[in-house]
C-alpha cells in the first residue's frame, strides 16, 4: 500500500475530496514535502507529528478546525500553508516550530495573532489577512526577522509602537485585490521607521491623503495607493528615486 512506501519523500494527495487522513501517513517518515490542499479534512491524526524531516506542509482549501498537538513535533517545519479553513485557534505546542519561516493563515476565522506565535522570532513571511483581526499584538515587534507581512481585509484601524520595530520588513500589504482594506484613515506613524520597505499596499483604506514622511522612504520601489479619496499628488514625490504610485484611475509612474 502506499504507507508502505517509506523512502518517499514528496506526496501530492491534493484534490481527492479526502475526508479523514489515516493514521499511517505517521510511517512516510522519509517525507519532506506533504501537500493535502483542495480536499475536505476537518482533522489530522496524531501520527502527523512523526514525519520529523518535513519541511513543507500544504493544507490549504480544507474545512480543518483544529490543529493535532502534536504538531509542534515537526522540527524541520518551513513552510506551512494554512489558509482557507475554520481555524479559531493553534495548539499550545505551536511553538515548538522553531525553523518555520513562512507561515499563511489566510481566511481562517482568527479574532486575534494566536499568542502562541510569540516565541516564533525566525518567521519571515507571514499572511494573516481575510480573517477577524481588530488589532495587533504588541510583541509584533518582536519579529525582527520579519521581512513580509499581509494584513489585507481585516478591521486593524492602527499598529502599536513597537511596529516600528520591525526594522526588516520589506512587503507591506493593508490592500489586496477584492479583499479590501483596513480602515486606517490615516497612515500610522510606525510605517516611517521601517528604513528596508519597498512595497507598501494601502488601498482601500479610507486615506484622504498621504503624509509628508513618506517621502523618507526612500527605497520604495512600489506604492499602492487605489480606491482611496486622494486630493492631489503630495510635494515630495519627487524624493522617491524609483517607485509607482498607482490611483483608481490607473497608473502615474515617476
Amino acid at each position: 500500500s502506499l504507507w508502505e512506501l517509506t523512502e518517499l519523500e514528496s506526496l501530492n494527495l491534493s484534490k481527492n475530496a479526502l475526508r479523514s487522513l489515516p493514521p499511517a501517513i505517521g510511517k512516510l517518515t522519509a517525507l519532506q514535502r506533504l501537500d493535502l490542499s483542495k480536499n475536505e479534512l476537518t482533522l489530522l491524526p496524531d501520527t502527523l507529528g512523526q514525519l520529523s524531516n518535513l519541511t513543507g506542509l500544504v493544507l490549504t482549501d480544507n474545512q480543518i478546525y483544529r490543529l493535532p498537538n502534536t504538531l509542534g513535533q515537526l522540527k524541520s517545519l518551513r513552510n506551512l500553508e494554512l489558509c482557507s479553513n475554520q481555524l479559531t485557534e493553534l495548539p499550545d505546542t505551536f511553538d515548538g516550530l522553531e525553523n518555520l519561516s513562512s507561515l499563511n493563515l489566510y481566511n481562517n476565522q482568527l479574532k486575534e495573532i494566536p499568542p502562541v506565535l510569540r516565541g516564533l522570532t525566525q518567521i519571515s513571511e507571514l499572511l494573516v489577512h481575510r480573517n477577524g483581526l481588530s488589532q495587533l499584538p504588541d510583541w509584533i515587534g518582536e519579529f525582527t526577522s520579519l521581512r513580509y507581512l499581509v494584513l489585507t481585509g481585516n478591521n486593524i484601524s492602527q499598529l502599536p509602537a513597537s511596529f516600528a520595530n520591525l526594522q526588516t520588513l520589506e512587503s507591506l500589504y493593508f490592500d489586496h485585490s477584492d479583499l479590501g482594506g483596513n480602515p486606517l484613515k490615516k497612515l500610522p506613524v510606525e510605517i516611517r521607521s521601517l528604513n528596508r520597505l519597498d512595497n507598501l499596499h494601502i488601498g482601500n483604506c479610507g486615506l484622504t491623503a498621504l503624509p509628508d514622511w513618506i517621502g523618507e522612504l526612500t527605497i520604495l520601489k512600489e506604492l499602492t495607493f487605489v480606491e482611496n479619496q486622494p486630493t492631489d499628488l503630495p510635494n515630495w514625490i519627487g524624493q522617491l528615486k524609483r517607485w509607482e504610485c498607482r490611483f483608481r484611475a490607473g497608473t502615474v509612474s515617476l
